[in-house]
């Protein structure tokens, strides 16, 4: 047997039956989010470590750090779309490494969505209730982090990770391919 009609695995194949049982379309659609996402953060990654002057001052280094959590978590939220419509555990573990390199990102956008209840108190993490004001920290050598309550997203980090994690949901491992194509 060639590569191309090698026998596909039957997880594999029970996994992408029940992604094409829904359309392929929405894979591809999970992945165009992904590539959206993806490009979000790099954009945003540029704009929160650029040391040109901004018109807007801080409150544009703000709004911009604030805009890099919201996209890197829907970076995530693409990225656990196209595992649940694709599978296999290549898109688990990048997913995976992208946690461990950024594991407050939920916490921390779920704050900044949040800021109007976490501002008076009332917000549904108390770990983040009594120190929600976030803060930009550039240390020298260290890079980049935004800090949101006792969250943390380290912006080097977040954009290596991100880009990996765009890179491995666009080549999903080729027995996949091999299915989705029907060979």
């Amino acid at each position: 047997m060639t590569e191309s009609s090698a026998p596909v695995p039957s997880s594999v194949r029970t996994s992408v039956a029940i992604s094409l049982s829904k359309g392929i379309g929405e894979l591809v659609g999970a992945q165009v989010q992904v590539v959206i996402f993806g490009r979000a953060v790099s954009l945003q990654v540029e704009r929160v470590t650029s040391r040109r002057p901004r018109p807007g001052g801080i409150a544009e280094v703000f709004a911009d750090a604030y805009l890099l959590a919201f996209a890197l978590r829907d970076l995530l939220r693409a990225a656990e779309l196209v595992h649940k419509l694709a599978g296999g555990t290549a898109v688990e573990q990048a997913i995976g490494k992208f946690l461990d390199a950024v594991p407050d990102v939920k916490q921390a956008r779920d704050v900044l969505e949040h800021f109007d209840e976490y501002l008076v108190g009332k917000g549904r993490d108390p770990a983040a209730r009594g120190d929600f004001q976030p803060s930009i920290t550039d240390r020298t050598g260290d890079g980049v982090s935004l800090e949101i309550g006792p969250y943390r997203i380290d912006v080097t980090r977040a954009s290596e990770a991100a880009s990996k994690l765009t890179v491995a949901l666009l080549s999903l491992t080729p027995e996949v391919r091999r299915a989705i194509e029907g060979r």
